[in-house]
């Protein structure tokens, strides 16, 4: 559920052509859902969600890095988002120019926040969407269904 209590999932999204993307912080998600063309994705939602229970403090997780030790190096974190880049510009098929501002462009359609954890969501749901799914409908319900 989203922090503004909301649960609704459209209708009018295709499963075939949409993806999420998701940045995860302490506590909570960036999370941005775009859909087809692939050449230029559409935004169809942008959230912050809680990935843990706000009336008890403690189930939020004080640490992003390994061996309970707060990152607090930003040139240690840049060099964590730009690894991002090169990575999505290789599956897209796009410069880096064309990844910056395709994400940047789509943000101008959200009336929320558009910063980087939203950018990086974006570039998740982007890289994911150019992605063929691994089964089809039918095929995931049957396999799901042990038939």
């Amino acid at each position: 559920m989203g922090r503004d209590g909301s649960d609704y999932v459209s209708n009018q999204v295709n499963p075939e052509n949409a993806a999420l993307g998701f940045r995860v912080k302490s506590g909570w998600a960036a999370v941005v859902l775009l859909t087809s063309p692939i050449d230029s994705p559409r935004l169809r939602d942008s959230r912050v969600i809680d990935l843990c229970d706000p009336r008890f403090p403690e189930t939020r997780q004080p640490y992003h890095a390994a061996m309970g030790k707060l990152e607090t190096d930003a040139k240690k974190t840049n060099r964590r988002t730009d690894i991002v880049h090169p990575e999505a510009t290789a599956q897209l098929k796009k410069s880096i120019n064309d990844v910056r501002r395709t994400i940047r462009n789509i943000g101008r359609f959200t009336d929320g926040p558009w910063g980087a954890e939203q950018k990086l969501a974006a570039v998740g749901a982007w890289v994911a969407l150019c992605h063929k799914p691994r089964y089809s409908k039918r095929e995931r319900d049957e396999d799901l269904c042990g038939d």
